[in-house]
């Protein structure tokens, strides 16, 4: 194994089988695209908000699946209630997300690879795998913000993640709706401040700067002498 991080808070999951990209496409908010190296997705619940958020990585024997490791049993559980008859297949690895080069605010997914770590050698790497999804914009769900936000209100149109014109998926109605005949009041941002958050990821909180109540959607993280955490505030 490399010396370049390797994320210890993701797990990693094989599925394959001849109904692997049926299935994805019948779940994910975006279009499944067999051939890229990796990307990113979202599964919703049928009011719309999101279960999981994914890092997808296909291969010549299907694809292989990050979620938050503390929502890796939700996960295997929800494929496997759901694949019915299909010729589908999923099964826990040892792999694991690894940097391909040293952190900057410009990292892209492009960046990340699958490595076969050896867990011996695998350091906490929680925050740099935070830093790097703060830097991306996109959110990332864990068991304290599963089912609490819908793709909009963490930019997941502004960011094309969402694909309004694929078939249907769970949660897609609502979606559409909010889309093509609502209006988004809330969005996510990323708070940058020089005052101590003392919150978790679900928690709603007056921040001054924002002169508003926010909801924290992420972790919060101090560094750079600052405390940063990604959060739902209403959109101007």
């Amino acid at each position: 194994m490399s010396n370049e991080p390797v994320f210890n808070n993701l797990s990693v999951f094989e599925v394959n089988g001849a109904d692997t990209e049926v299935f994805l496409k019948n779940q994910l908010i975006s279009e499944f695209n067999q051939n890229s190296k990796v990307s990113y997705s979202a599964i919703c619940n049928p009011k719309g908000r999101i279960i999981f958020t994914l890092l997808l990585f296909p291969d010549e024997n299907g694809v292989k699946i990050a979620v938050n490791s503390d929502l890796s049993d939700n996960f295997y559980h929800y494929v496997t209630m759901r694949k019915f008859r299909m010729d589908l297949n999923i099964n826990k690895t040892n792999d694991s997300i690894q940097m391909q080069h040293d952190f900057t605010e410009n990292t892209t997914l492009s960046s990340l690879s699958l490595v076969v770590a050896d867990t011996a050698f695998i350091t906490n790497n929680t925050d740099l795998f935070w830093r790097f999804i703060f830097a991306s914009g996109l959110p990332w769900i864990t068991d304290k913000t599963t089912e609490l936000f819908i793709p909009q209100h963490m930019n997941l149109d502004k960011s094309k993640i969402i694909d309004f014109e694929k078939g249907c998926y769970p949660g897609q109605e609502i979606i559409a709706r909010l889309h093509y005949i609502g209006k988004v009041k809330k969005r996510m941002t990323l708070i940058q401040t020089n005052n101590e958050l003392t919150y978790q990821a679900g928690d709603k909180a007056f921040i001054e700067e924002l002169d508003q109540e926010v909801e924290f959607c992420s972790p919060i993280f101090h560094w750079d002498a600052k405390w940063h955490a990604q959060a739902i505030i209403k959109s101007s």
